[in-house]
């Protein structure tokens, strides 16, 4: 292994004697070093050095210095030889009083120049955040005031270290130790979660009120007994052609054309839960395809309405660009073409689509009331996108939960609906926004039957069941759980987080199905065959209560 070094030594900056000790090091683990040799450029399989000098290389690996951003070049704002923009003890450029900068980017102006160290940088942030605001608010500026010199610790690899300070230098088992320690303290800092999936009290920024934060994604919709009171006052309106509407509540409405067609429609759209406009874009369209696909009815067509933010007109194109290129991709997958939409602008990005397709026969549509006593209840996707996206924006949620979240609110419900049509579905409908207890709801009184529902059978998503235990929930949450009047619920179900589970409002959910339970074993087959490895059966159906509960909770796990 051979090392070049551009300069007369390495290390250069820091004391003779640590390049000495590095050095050493590197002789001992058969490192050559070559100083004064400057690479003019590398090719594969070798390297060529100023002055023409070739060396033949397996694998080339350039470590630069820090570099100035090109953008300061033509930017107006004073730099420094090198390129590095100047700034001054406030950690505003000169000239510029809003324009601060930190880091290596900076060239410091009140005293020696700064080593483009990260204990410049990390001491700098404080000082730049309380300046920020301060020149927002018309307060007082602090001044930054640099340390003389900082302890540089240089991990051998060995279980040693090498520690420069004050032009000494050090080399030893200790200061590794001191390293690491040092290392693992700073890192806690920022270690939100500990392995109890609890907040770190060592977690140094504090998480926003949950208050503060209103959901997205289908969490956003209004409640559903307002909803429901809402259309009570409207009055329904009734035509011969309407087969499902106002008068017959469902997922999606059904009308019979002239010709005899049967077209199904939906309409959907939720504020967005996530700043990825893309990611918005496409969990929208998967969404909204939903309603159709648990009435048995392909999709075939969509029209987009989107509300860009109205605070970014620079930024409005590549918003609504995102929006709809994830959207085309959520769309296409199902084979529906968007043939068109509206735009607007408003407070914040809002995503829906209108989506129509034809379905066999008014017969063919799975509708909300078919359910009968004995009938197995099936739950097609885990639960938990509510708080889940909930914990995401308080920054207290695992980057793998939310990966697992987004993987499951991307899903179609379309490999389910048509894994599920030949085995005739007794009833149907998408968990969304009202939860799994309020979907459920709606099927019971509109079948007038009863459901016992097993706690233990509930598929959740990674950490939703740690967030809910931990008082966590979302801001959906209190209106779904008012469902918990037409419930009764067991003692030991009672002290379950996954009771919890059954008001969180889902963005993107699964299928609800109602089967006969001879065929129920074939579902489950067909649905994992399908892609969906979480597919349960979370209860059965009976007779109305006489105590006019619609849903019993128990725990058989």
């Amino acid at each position: 292994m051979l090392l070049l070094e551009a300069g007369p030594r390495v290390l250069p900056g820091y004391a003779a004697s640590a390049a000495r000790r590095v050095e050493a090091a590197a002789a001992a683990r058969g490192i050559r070093i070559r100083c004064g040799a400057a690479v003019a450029r590398v090719e594969a399989g070798a390297l060529h050095l100023v002055g023409g000098e070739r060396i033949a290389a397996d694998a080339t690996v350039w470590v630069t210095g820090a570099a100035a951003l090109p953008i300061f070049s033509e930017s107006g704002l004073e730099t420094d030889a090198r390129g590095f923009v100047r700034i001054r003890p406030s950690l505003q450029c000169r000239g510029h009083d809003d324009v601060f900068a930190v880091g290596d980017c900076a060239a410091w102006t009140a005293g020696p120049p700064l080593a483009k160290a990260g204990v410049y940088a990390v001491r700098q942030g404080p000082v730049l955040a309380h300046n920020l605001m301060a020149r927002a608010r018309g307060g007082r500026l602090r001044a930054y005031r640099p340390q003389r010199d900082f302890l540089s610790l240089l991990n051998l690899g060995d279980g040693r270290a090498i520690g420069t300070k004050w032009g000494a230098s050090a080399e030893g088992a200790s200061l590794f130790s001191l390293k690491d320690w040092i290392d693992r303290r700073f890192v806690r800092q920022f270690q939100v979660l500990g392995p109890d999936d609890a907040v770190t009290s060592d977690f140094a920024a504090s998480p926003m009120p949950g208050g503060d934060m209103l959901c997205g994604g289908c969490a956003a919709k209004v409640g559903e007994s307002a909803l429901t009171r809402a259309l009570e006052r409207l009055g329904p309106a009734s035509h011969p052609s309407v087969i499902l509407g106002l008068t017959q509540p469902d997922d999606a409405a059904a009308v019979e054309t002239e010709r005899g067609e049967i077209v199904a429609a939906t309409v959907d759209s939720f504020r967005a839960f996530a700043d990825d406009p893309y990611l918005v874009g496409r969990v929208a369209a998967v969404n909204a395809i939903s309603d159709l696909w648990a009435k048995g009815v392909a999709p075939r067509f969509a029209l987009a309405q989107v509300t860009v933010p109205d605070d970014e007109p620079t930024r409005a194109e590549e918003t609504l660009y995102q929006v709809m290129a994830g959207a085309r991709a959520g769309l296409d997958a199902d084979a529906v073409t968007l043939v068109g939409g509206h735009t607007t602008t408003g407070p914040e990005l809002v995503v829906g689509f209108a989506v129509w397709g034809l379905a066999g026969s008014a017969d063919a549509l799975i509708r909300l009331a078919g359910l009968a006593p004995g009938d197995q209840l099936v739950l097609t996707k885990p639960l938990g996108t509510g708080v889940l996206l909930q914990a995401d924006m308080r920054g207290v949620a695992r980057g793998t939960w939310i990966e697992a979240c987004c993987a499951s609110m991307l899903r179609s419900n379309g490999p389910a609906a048509r894994a599920a049509g030949p085995l005739r579905p007794s009833a149907a409908t998408d968990v969304t926004g009202f939860g799994l207890a309020g979907h459920l709801g709606s099927m019971l009184r509109a079948s007038k039957a009863s459901a016992v529902l097993d706690l233990a059978a509930l598929p959740a998503l990674p950490g939703a069941l740690s967030l809910l235990g931990r008082g966590v929930r979302s801001t959906a949450h209190p209106e779904n759980a008012k469902a918990r009047r037409a419930m009764w619920v067991d003692e030991a179900a009672a002290r379950r987080p996954a009771l919890d589970l059954l008001f969180d409002p889902q963005t993107s959910g699964g299928l609800l199905l109602g089967i006969p339970a001879e065929r129920g074993a074939a579902l489950l087959q067909a649905l994992r065959a399908a892609g969906d490895p979480a597919a349960a059966v979370i209860g059965v159906v009976g007779a109305p209560r006489a105590d006019g509960a619609l849903i019993e909770v128990v725990t058989k796990g």
